[in-house]
């Protein structure tokens, strides 16, 4: 089984900033290992993904 993990860490933006950041999927690749994940597919409401090494 593939175990991902990450640091904490504190930001430094407004609550408004970090929700409009991450209420938009596209911008969920750049939070993802790009060593662990491919086929990374968003548009503004949904994201796929594939997690390298694992069976469809």
């Amino acid at each position: 089984m593939t175990n991902i993990t990450s640091e904490t860490k504190r930001v430094e933006y407004s609550a408004e900033k970090v929700y409009q950041f991450i209420t938009d999927f596209n911008n969920f690749e750049s939070l993802l290992p790009q060593d662990k994940v491919e086929n990374f597919k968003a548009d503004g409401d949904t994201c796929s993904f594939r997690i390298k090494g694992m069976t469809d």
